[in-house]
């Protein structure tokens, strides 16, 4: 059989064993169905097309070859985004004895192109070459017509943000795509592996679009693309303490400081002096609005009056290298603990002591501290006292 290529692509199967390759059987002539079911602008296409062709019952036993399948004509068909091609060399048949019809099928297969929404008629010859012993004879089956309906494609594919797409690091946005029932989300347009839902929760900067599909009709659209920036945090940063302030040297746009979790106002410079004992820590912001906080470091001032029963709180020598002696007063007799804190605010010693009435010394050795600057502070159940400690 000769290979036709005109508007569709079709791959015939018929012959009296192997029918059941075909979905359908019909006993009338023609090409079934009539009536095609519907196609959508650019989806992709596939139909089963069955045909019966009779034969003459007085002859008992012959083979019989269809050497052409064609379409003659097409009505205003889709163009050639259809083609047709009959896969069987010849279409053989071998006849039997009692059988009225041969009966096959090939196959439609295309997409119509977007624009071509319309009613079609597909008219199909079947012409069939009987080789007899009485000599070749040919039988044409004509007028065969199908009904072909290309409807237009409806979706429309749309993303919609439920926050702002521009946010800083550790937040995120919600998109949701909305116009069908099936979802493919793409990321730089390249599929984000199991993300088939409507809702997409970003954390990463990038440019994000969504396939929608109607799952009936097979029409699909894809939206826009909606672009999400995320910005950097500012690094951590470090607060040093000094006798009458707290101090970050970290660059921001804005700062903002804390006595423990309360905000405290007015407090939006690099520096503040507290009035107050307790833990500080500073909020930096950057130009785009994102923020980090710093860890909280512990701010103690001796010229902030207390009831701790100590007075005279000196160290001498200060600055100091190795050794260095810590001389105070106590009203009272009474427990004391005794730390060294540093410029971070991390606590590096501490010793509980037992302080006499009047004076009190006690040697701190300093041989293994770093240099800089230190907190002495002297704890007792009813108060504080804080001095500075240079070591070099």
């Amino acid at each position: 059989m000769k290979k036709i290529i005109l508007f569709f692509i079709a791959i015939c199967v018929a012959n009296a064993f192997a029918f059941s390759q075909c979905s359908k059987r019909y006993s009338g002539t023609g090409v079934y169905p009539q009536q095609l079911p519907d196609a959508y602008e650019q989806v992709q296409y596939s139909q089963e097309v069955d045909f019966t062709f009779p034969v003459d019952t007085t002859v008992q036993s012959f083979s019989v070859h269809i050497d052409s399948l064609k379409i003659s004509q097409v009505v205003g068909f889709p163009g050639s985004n259809f083609t047709f091609n009959c896969s069987v060399q010849n279409c053989s048949y071998i006849f039997q004895t009692g059988m009225t019809y041969y009966q096959g099928c090939f196959v439609i297969k295309g997409t119509a192109p977007k624009g071509t929404a319309d009613t079609f008629k597909l008219k199909v010859d079947l012409e069939g070459y009987f080789q007899t012993p009485f000599g070749a004879q040919t039988y044409i089956v004509t007028d065969s017509s199908v009904n072909f309906i290309v409807k237009a494609c409806n979706t429309a594919a749309k993303v919609t943000a439920t926050g702002s797409t521009s946010f800083c690091v550790g937040d995120n946005v919600k998109l949701t795509a909305s116009g069908g029932n099936k979802f493919q989300w793409l990321s730089k347009n390249t599929s984000i592996a199991n993300d088939t839902l409507a809702d997409l929760t970003v954390t990463d900067s990038g440019m994000y679009r969504a396939i929608v599909w109607d799952a009936t009709t097979g029409c699909f659209d894809t939206s826009t693309t909606t672009q999400v920036i995320i910005y950097a945090l500012p690094a951590k940063p470090s607060v040093s303490v000094a006798q009458n302030t707290v101090t970050t040297a970290a660059t921001g746009v804005t700062y903002q400081w804390y006595k423990d979790t309360t905000l405290i106002s007015g407090a939006t410079s690099q520096t503040y002096s507290p009035t107050t004992k307790g833990k500080y820590k500073v909020k930096v912001t950057n130009a785009n609005g994102c923020s980090t906080f710093s860890d909280p470091v512990d701010y103690y001032n001796s010229a902030i009056a207390d009831m701790s029963g100590l007075q005279s709180l000196n160290i001498f020598p200060n600055p100091a290298n190795s050794l260095a002696t810590l001389e105070f007063t106590s009203t009272v007799k009474q427990a004391a603990q005794l730390s060294i804190i540093d410029i971070n605010g991390k606590t590096v010693m501490t010793q509980n002591i037992n302080a006499n009435i009047n004076k009190n010394y006690i040697t701190l050795d300093l041989s293994n501290y770093a240099k800089g600057i230190y907190l002495v502070k002297l704890q007792t159940n009813n108060g504080q006292q804080i001095q500075r400690l240079t070591v070099e």
